[in-house]
């Protein structure tokens, strides 16, 4: 059940079907606003930080990566991509820390599992 009153504004970025008329088909578009909501949305953090607990625990940062990617895409990351995500969870880490931040390597993770869950290789499947 849909109240036309109280529609859900993630699920209005997302090309929800327009609750006034009966649809027989949906578009499906990729705009920015999309991303937008995935890089500022609390709810997204939240899940990402979720997701940075289950990878996190005690591995190496290159663990973490694989781990990641196969948990958020299904697959395993190519080497390029498992190098720049590992210094990308690296620098990261070091910003935390020069913030001094509590908990730098989960931020960092967390970061990063924001950034594999804003993708569209994890929105849309093919």
């Amino acid at each position: 059940m849909i109240k036309r009153s109280k529609l859900v504004p993630m699920m209005q970025v997302f090309d929800a079907p327009e609750p006034l008329v009966s649809q027989g088909s949906r578009p499906s578009t990729t705009i920015a606003p999309q991303a937008l909501t995935f890089m500022n949305s609390p709810h997204v953090r939240k899940y990402a930080e979720g997701l940075a607990g289950r990878i996190g625990s005690g591995k190496s940062i290159e663990e973490a990566v694989d781990k990641g990617f196969q948990i958020a895409l299904g697959r395993p990351p190519n080497k390029i991509e498992r190098l720049e995500n590992a210094a990308f969870v690296k620098e990261q880490m070091q910003s935390y820390e020069k913030a001094d931040s509590k908990n730098a390597r989960a931020a960092a993770l967390a970061d990063f599992c924001q950034i594999l869950m804003s993708l569209n290789e994890f929105a849309y499947v093919e």
